[in-house]
């Protein structure tokens, strides 16, 4: 496994658990980062980590109303923990990290959620991820 999809798996991780507790950021880092084994297997990609926590955090809002505009008939708050999250870092690195193609991000998404979602997860993530990308491009 490449260091940058353990460094995504751990964000996933970290969004689960913030999502779920709803507590202060700095406080469930620091949970994490004493208690959750695979972050310190990130080693030269604990930066790239934090680059994802702190920017779904920072861009929350804009990130679920992304997702929910290309998710047929689908709200975020109805969608599993594991599914939204995932959709949550894809689309901030759709949108927001320049130095991927959208095909890498999107099969990352797809691969991680073959680990950690259900049966259904992989082709719903393709399917919002694919509708996003295009639409970026769309917009350029």
């Amino acid at each position: 496994m490449s260091s940058r999809r353990l460094a995504r798996e751990c964000a996933l991780k970290f969004l689960f658990s913030f999502d779920l507790l709803r507590e202060d950021v700095e406080l469930v880092l620091t949970r994490f980062k004493d208690h959750v084994d695979d972050y310190r297997k990130l080693d030269a990609h604990q930066l790239f980590f934090e680059q994802i926590i702190r920017g779904v955090v920072k861009y929350l809002d804009l990130l679920d109303v992304a997702i929910e505009e290309h998710s047929e008939h689908w709200r975020v708050s109805r969608m599993t923990y594991v599914d939204r999250n995932i959709l949550r870092i894809a689309t901030f690195e759709l949108l927001y990290q320049k130095e991927l193609s959208s095909k890498i991000i999107i099969n990352e998404a797809i691969e991680i959620a073959k680990r950690f979602g259900d049966t259904s997860s992989p082709a719903f993530i393709n399917g919002v991820l694919d509708a996003i990308a295009h639409t970026k491009v769309d917009s350029k």
